[in-house]
C-alpha cells in the first residue's frame, strides 16, 4: 500500500530512490538542490550520491546541512573498496556479473587509459582531475569502480535511481541497473548532452524516463540521435522561485547605469564579447559600468583585458557569491548582459538559470540566439537576442536600451510575466515530480504482485 505525504495529503510511492550527481552541492546547480528537496517534500525516501567532492571553493555551495546529508562516494572507488564488491558479485550473480562484464568492454571508450584509472584509485580516488574526459566516460572503467555502489544499491533495498546528469552519473546508473535490475531514470542538460554524450543512446534508452530541461534539447536528440526513444525525453523547465526573485525593491537609477552579467566564468558565458563591447562603449564616451558576478577559470583573461583596455575602472568582479547575495546584485542593475556563444569543444548553456532570475526582477535582459536561450527570451518583447560573437551589435542594443528607459522598462515587465507563464518552480517541479510518479507506479505495482 501507498503511504500519505502529510504535506500534500496525497498518496507516495513505498519508493527508496538513490539520486546520482557528479559533484553536489555547486552554485552553478542550485536547481539539483531544489530538485531533491522537491522530491523529498514529495515524500519520496532520497539520499544523494555525489560521485565527487566539490574541491573548487569558488562554485561550491556553502551549506553544511545539504552536505551532511549526502553520500560522497570517490573514497569506495579506491583498490580496497573496489576489490571485495567484484568478488561479491562474482559469488553471488556471476552469469550478471559476467553479462555485465561484456557489455561494459562492448561499449568501453577505446581512447581511455586502463593504467590512469589504477593510478587514481591508488591515491585515494579523490582527485577527479586526475582522469581525463575519456576516462571519466568510458564504461569499461565505470565497470571496475562501480561495484560498490552496486553492492549497496542491493544491500539496502534501493527500488530507483536517478541519474542528474546524462554523463557519469547515468553510466553508474545503466551498469548498476545491468547489475541489479533496479530501474533508474535521468536527466539531461548541455554539456552531458554536447561534449561528453559517451554511448548516450544506450544511456537514455534504458532509463525508464529522460527529463530535460528545455525543448531544444528534445529536438537536438531528434536530429543527432535518432536511435533514442523521442516518446521517454520529456522536457521539463528547471524553473525559478519567482517568491524568492519578487520586483518590490527593484533600484533602477544606479549611476552610472550597471551592465550585470552572472554566472560561472567559463567561454560559453560570452563574457570577452561583452568586454569588447563596453570597449566600445567607453570609447563613444557612454556612461556605464559593469558587474560580473561569479568565478572560473577565464577570470585571469578577463582581467588581462580590462588592464590592457583601461576598463579596470569600469568593470567590477565580484567573485562567487551565495544565492541570497545575488538578489541585491539583481535590484541594482539596469540591464542584465549575458551574451552567451558556443565553445570550440561544443559547448553551451541551454536557458542559463540567471537569465530567468533576471527577467522574474524585471530586468531588460540581453543574451544570444543560441540553443535555447529563445524559448524564454522574446526578442523585442521581453529582452534582446542578438547574434553570438557580435560586440558591435552588443554595444548598439546595450547604447539603445540606456538611452532608452522606458523601452527596457516595458521589456522588464513583460520578461516577469514570461517567467510567470513558463518558469515558475512550483509549476515546473510539480510537472517533474508527475512523470516520477507516473513512471515509478507500474514498478511499485509490478514489486507489490511479486
Amino acid at each position: 500500500m501507498s503511504k500519505k505525504n502529510p504535506a500534500a495529503g496525497q498518496a507516495v510511492l513505498p519508493t527508496k530512490m538513490a539520486y546520482i550527481t557528479n559533484v553536489y552541492p555547486l552554485l552553478s546547480e542550485t536547481f539539483i538542490v531544489s530538485e531533491v528537496k522537491s522530491l523529498i517534500q514529495a515524500g519520496f525516501p532520497v539520499r544523494v550520491f555525489s560521485l565527487f567532492e566539490p574541491r573548487s571553493h569558488e562554485n561550491e555551495l556553502d551549506d553544511a546541512e545539504l552536505k551532511a546529508q549526502t553520500v560522497y562516494w570517490s573514497p569506495n572507488m579506491r583498490l580496497a573498496k573496489v576489490l571485495p564488491a567484484h568478488l561479491y558479485f562474482l559469488c553471488h550473480a556471476p552469469r550478471t556479473y559476467v553479462r555485465t562484464l561484456r557489455y561494459a568492454f562492448r561499449h568501453r571508450n577505446r581512447q581511455a587509459s586502463l593504467r590512469a584509472l589504477v593510478r587514481w584509485m591508488l591515491n585515494g580516488g579523490r582527485q577527479r582531475k586526475q582522469l581525463s574526459t575519456a576516462d571519466l566516460q568510458n564504461l569499461l572503467l565505470h565497470f571496475v569502480v562501480v561495484m560498490p555502489f552496486a553492492a549497496l544499491i542491493r544491500r539496502e533495498g534501493y527500488t530507483w535511481m536517478h541519474a542528474a546528469f546524462a554523463n557519469t552519473p547515468s553510466s553508474f546508473a545503466l551498469l548498476t541497473y545491468k547489475l541489479t535490475g533496479v530501474p533508474y531514470s535521468v536527466s539531461a542538460h548541455a554539456m552531458d548532452l554536447f561534449i561528453t554524450p559517451e554511448i548516450l543512446a544506450e544511456k537514455l534508452n534504458n532509463a525508464r524516463f529522460v527529463a530535460t530541461c528545455n525543448h531544444y534539447n528534445k529536438s537536438y536528440l531528434e536530429e543527432y540521435y535518432p536511435e533514442i526513444r523521442q516518446d521517454n525525453i520529456h522536457p521539463v523547465y528547471h524553473g525559478t522561485d519567482l517568491q524568492r526573485f519578487s520586483t518590490a525593491e527593484r533600484n533602477e537609477k544606479a549611476a552610472p547605469p550597471v551592465l550585470l552579467a552572472v554566472g560561472r566564468l567559463v567561454r560559453k558565458k560570452g563574457l570577452a564579447v561583452l568586454l569588447r563591447a563596453g570597449l566600445m562603449l567607453k570609447e563613444r564616451g557612454v556612461a556605464f559600468q559593469i558587474w560580473i558576478v561569479g568565478e572560473g577559470p577565464e577570470r585571469p583573461r578577463l582581467e588581462m583585458f580590462c588592464r590592457i583596455h583601461h576598463l579596470h575602472e569600469m568593470v567590477k568582479f565580484y567573485g562567487a557569491c551565495a544565492p541570497e547575495e545575488i538578489k541585491s546584485f539583481y535590484q541594482k542593475a539596469t540591464l542584465f548582459v549575458l551574451p552567451c556563444v558556443q565553445d570550440e569543444n561544443g559547448d553551451r548553456d541551454g536557458i542559463p538559470n540567471v537569465i530567468a532570475e533576471a527577467m522574474a526582477m524585471r530586468l531588460p535582459v540581453i543574451s544570444s540566439y543560441l540553443s535555447a536561450i529563445p524559448e524564454l527570451v522574446n526578442n523585442r518583447v521581453t529582452g534582446r537576442l542578438l547574434a553570438p560573437n557580435d560586440p558591435d551589435e552588443l554595444a548598439a542594443v546595450i547604447q539603445e536600451l540606456l538611452e532608452n528607459p522606458a523601452l527596457a522598462k516595458r521589456m522588464g515587465a513583460m520578461g516577469r510575466k514570461r517567467v510567470e507563464e513558463l518558469f515558475d518552480s512550483r509549476k515546473t517541479l510539480r510537472e517533474l515530480i508527475a512523470l516520477f510518479e507516473e513512471r515509478i507506479a507500474p514498478v511499485v505495482e509490478a514489486r507489490a504482485g511479486t
